[in-house]
């Protein structure tokens, strides 16, 4: 996730389809139980669900393809 991330910046963007953003999220907290790197980058954008932008559903991609990009390490 962006070290960057600012809330304030997120709500100028435009609001994205909220059942795909949910959908999405749903499935990374589902794998938190597995991968705990990306407890916090999940968790910041799990409060926003309410007011999602497109902005936070890059985000959540982006998760998701660092997730695609990892599955071959091993969590110790």
């Amino acid at each position: 996730m962006d070290p960057f991330f600012k809330d304030e910046e997120q709500a100028k963007s435009s609001p994205c389809d909220k059942s795909k953003y949910l959908t999405l999220l749903g499935q990374l907290i589902f794998i938190l139980r597995t991968r705990p790197d990306i407890s916090y980058a999940v968790n910041r954008l799990a409060t926003r669900s309410s007011i999602a932008t497109s902005l936070d559903y890059e985000a959540l991609r982006r998760i998701a393809a660092y997730l695609y990009h990892t599955r071959d390490l091993e969590m110790i």
